[in-house]
């Protein structure tokens, strides 16, 4: 996962910004709960990769956050919050020597 981490970091920092399969927030404060409807956005699309612990206005480095109790807040509030659930696979993943948290959303199938 963190070859995953490190390309899309790489991909935002040349485009100045989020790209449509991939979003960043710093989340230093715990989980950003407006971050659920990013997590529905990729999942009615193509999927798509959210990064917790990451900042955009520092070009994209990480920060300091609590990256288990933020993984563990997703993981809870995902499947409660969208219907049908959605389980993004997570993974904390150590990038510029912090922990982070990597939340990969699959497209959901189209019925």
């Amino acid at each position: 996962m963190l070859e995953v981490v490190s390309d899309a970091v790489g991909r935002m920092r040349e485009a100045g910004t989020d790209l449509a399969d991939v979003e960043a927030k710093r989340a230093e404060g715990g989980f950003p709960s407006n971050k659920i409807e990013s997590v529905c956005a990729f999942a009615n699309t193509a999927g798509g990769l959210l990064l917790l612990g990451i900042d955009e206005t520092t070009g994209f480095g990480p920060v300091e956050v609590d990256a288990a109790a933020l993984a563990s807040d997703l993981a809870s509030q995902a499947p409660q919050r969208i219907q049908p659930p959605i389980r993004p696979t997570m993974e904390i993943v150590q990038f510029g020597g912090r922990s982070i948290v990597a939340a990969a959303v699959e497209e959901l199938p189209r019925t």
